[in-house]
């Protein structure tokens, strides 16, 4: 904090100036005061700025704790940075006692020797003037015990440089750490997968990427497969209909496909034959019955379906005069059936009452 002044400007500039002690107690009186030395002892922890003139210059002093203004202390310091006579400081050398400076409260019997650690003294700041005698420009120089910027300044450490993380996310603390955690996530993906892909052929990961892309792929078919048999079975149903509507009065030609006639000879009824188509995808299964209407043959595929242990996803019935075609898409329960087998086992429960 060593700096100089000229006479008459700044703190200890006025006091030598005016030849009266200035005398700044507390943190208000410090900031409202025009001196920039009162703002930056503040800074410092300074609660207590005492500039006392003297014969060779002026006298700084400051503490950290409010002390205020005693004329003790005024006189002491007057007497012990006076340097024009010799009685000052061979009275110094000699009794050192005499250079304490004692504070008021201490006086009336506080013994409280916080103030005296607390309290940093100032040497003597010369004020001297120039040889001319004509120059009004003084320096003043102090070198006093206040702490230093450097031990009240806290440390700043440096700072890495890098993209700051986003969306608020904590920084990994190092290159392993980030590579650690990606690693676990692409683990627990691959867990994932796998308990999806039905059927795995080894258990590193290259092959289970290898089967999810069949197991894709066939999926794929399969729906392909379906749609285009939904299609088909659509396109017939509406041609009968479209058969229906044109002639209501007459029984649609007979199909080599879909209707076959096993009576010619009778001529007020004519018994359609029973046919059975069954297609099995995975566990699903996709049914169609074509038959006469007679007999209730709907509720009778339902019932041969729930001994069957099938459960319905879809079923649609669509009636052209005498004929029945059925629909239904079911799922297989805790019994795994062929196509064959199923086609039998539905030809003898719904093909017994006809």
């Amino acid at each position: 904090m060593t700096q100089s002044f000229v006479n008459g400007v700044g703190l200890p500039g006025q006091a030598f100036f005016n030849g009266s002690p200035a005398w700044l107690v507390g943190p208000d009186r410090m900031a409202a005061a025009p001196c920039e030395r009162a703002k930056q002892g503040q800074v410092f922890g300074l609660q207590t700025i005492v500039c006392i003139p003297s014969a060779n210059g002026v006298v700084e002093l400051g503490s950290t704790d409010p002390i205020y203004q005693s004329s003790d202390l005024m006189n002491k310091v007057r007497v012990l940075f006076n340097f024009s006579g010799s009685g000052g400081i061979d009275q110094g050398e000699n009794d050192p006692s005499s250079l304490w400076i004692t504070d008021p409260e201490m006086k009336d019997g506080g013994g409280n020797n916080s103030n005296n650690n607390k309290t940093s003294s100032a040497a003597a700041a010369t004020v001297a003037p120039s040889s001319s005698g004509g120059n009004p420009n003084h320096h003043h120089h102090n070198n006093n015990s206040y702490p230093s910027s450097s031990s009240l300044t806290p440390e700043k450490k440096p700072r890495k440089r890098g993209r700051k993380p986003a969306n608020g996310r904590e920084e990994p603390l190092n290159h392993v750490e980030a590579e650690r955690q990606r690693r676990e996530k692409l683990n627990q993906r691959f867990y994932a997968l796998r308990a999806v892909v039905p059927n795995v052929s080894k258990m590193d990961k290259a092959s289970l990427l290898g089967d999810a892309i069949s197991y894709i792929k066939e999926l794929r078919l399969k729906l392909q497969s379906t749609e285009s048999e939904k299609d088909e079975l659509q396109k017939q149903v509406e041609s009968l209909r479209d058969e229906s509507s044109s002639h209501p009065q007459q029984r649609p030609p007979p199909d080599n496909q879909d209707l076959k006639s096993s009576n010619s000879s009778s001529t007020n009824s004519s018994q359609i034959e029973m046919e059975i188509e069954v297609k099995i995808i995975g566990w699903d299964a996709m049914i169609r019955i074509q038959c006469s209407k007679r007999n209730h043959p709907a509720a009778r595929l339902m019932a041969a379906l729930k001994e069957l242990d099938l459960d319905v996803h879809h079923a649609s019935v669509s009636v052209v005069n005498e004929l029945m075609i059925q629909q239904a898409t079911v799922k297989m329960g805790s019994r795994f059936y062929t196509q064959e087998q199923l086609r039998l086992a539905l030809s003898n429960k719904v093909g017994d009452f006809r």
